[in-house]
């Protein structure tokens, strides 16, 4: 069994901690890629996972593509990790396309994909289970210019290749909004926003009939107050700058006083990756994590319950 794994060579350190793997099983490795003999995990740290994968040994370009296709029909993305000019000619006669900017929700996001690498001039790794379909997990999209701030990519990114979002009916608590990226997506999505800082949001946000602005320090709230003053919330999301331990109290303290079921927090790291916290958040039931590509040096942790 072949796994192998795009990531972001500055949490290459990240990566072989959750994967634990030892040097026999590596099979290949250059920089932002690693290929192991074994089974996929869910990770943390890749960009994109390519799981099932296979060795494929050729001659000639033309049987390379002759058994890729045999493989897969396509679509097929190259991805160049070693002996580039040779990987684009099989490229070019997979007719392999530049991946475009797609748009938010766009559901060709979702559609299965696969990739190949070439690891030497005549043996290529192949999978048909790429996740995200994107090339080496590196997603682009047309972006506006409506949003208060750029941290609106991270949920785009988050609700479009996951593919899980709120609902139109769903009441969402933004903790450190300001200006207010998050909470214009969810507004766009339809859903009723209570946005949470001290700082102010943007105008326009606050002319929003969807978006309830309260000036408070989302870290002095009080969980049950919240409930008695707006109502039953189904979301809690948290793009606050703060320390991983801080944002795990945080998260424990809203699920023990409150009743909502569904998280969306940025763990946001100083210096190196908090781990241990990270895995804390972990352990909750129901939750992962992800490094988005539009994530800096922090991941988004998720935990989803019914809204």
């Amino acid at each position: 069994m072949l796994t192998a794994y795009f990531f972001i060579e500055a949490f290459r350190a990240e990566l072989l901690a959750e994967l634990n793997s030892k040097s026999e099983e590596i099979l290949f490795q250059t920089e932002g890629f690693l290929a192991v003999r074994a089974r996929a995990i869910d990770s943390v740290w890749a960009q994109q996972t390519l799981t099932n994968a296979g060795l494929i040994d050729f001659q000639s370009i033309g049987e390379a593509v002759k058994k890729l296709q045999a493989l897969h029909k396509g679509p097929w993305m190259g991805a160049s990790v070693s002996h580039h000019r040779r990987a684009s000619l099989i490229a070019e006669k997979l007719r392999c396309r530049p991946q475009q900017p797609i748009s938010f929700l766009d559901p060709k996001a979702l559609k299965p994909k696969s990739v190949f690498c070439l690891l030497e001039q005549n043996r290529l790794l192949a999978s048909t289970q790429a996740f995200p379909n994107f090339p080496q997990g590196v997603i682009h999209f047309e972006e506006t210019k409506a949003a208060p701030s750029r941290a609106y990519l991270k949920l785009w990114e988050l609700f479009t290749i996951h593919g899980f979002h709120p609902s139109g009916k769903d009441v969402c608590l933004d903790l450190g909004s300001s200006p207010g990226g998050w909470t214009w997506v969810l507004s766009q999505l339809g859903c009723r926003v209570l946005s949470v800082d001290k700082a102010p949001l943007a105008p326009e946000l606050l002319r929003n009939r969807k978006v309830t602005s309260i000036k408070r320090d989302a870290f002095n709230l009080d969980p049950r107050q919240i409930v008695e003053e707006y109502g039953p919330v189904d979301w809690l999301f948290s793009d606050i700058i703060c320390e991983p331990q801080r944002l795990l109290e945080l998260v424990e303290k809203w699920r023990a006083r409150s009743a909502i079921p569904n998280y969306v927090c940025t763990v946001k790291f100083k210096g190196s990756s908090d781990l241990k916290t990270l895995a804390q958040l972990l352990k909750l039931p129901n939750s992962r994590a992800h490094h988005l590509f539009h994530n800096k040096h922090e991941v988004t942790w998720v935990l989803r319950g019914s809204s």
